[in-house]
């Protein structure tokens, strides 16, 4: 089970990243900064429930982490795909 657990979230981790790279190459910094407290903000406060209510340590900081990041990762999606489709006009003698 973990190995599944690990392999998920690993995917949700790196479509973030990457869709927040995405975006601040798009020149959107605030919606990758807001996705970012997101995450950080949910997983502070799952950090102290999961280790000091529930008393699960690692493990419930691993957890804690992985929530944060699937919960950001719907926001940033819906950020890259509201926005304006660009394109990069670059012809062969440019390059």
């Amino acid at each position: 089970m973990s190995v599944k657990v690990g392999v998920t979230c690993n995917s949700c981790c790196y479509d973030g990243g990457e869709l927040q790279g995405v975006l601040r190459g798009l020149g959107d910094t605030k919606s990758p900064l807001w996705a970012t407290l997101i995450c950080n903000g949910v997983n502070v406060v799952l950090d102290a429930v999961f280790i000091m209510y529930f008393g699960w340590g690692v493990r419930g900081a691993a957890w804690a982490t992985i929530i944060g990041q699937v919960t950001s990762l719907p926001y940033t999606q819906y950020h890259s795909t509201s926005m304006q489709s660009h394109t990069i006009g670059l012809s062969m003698l440019q390059l």
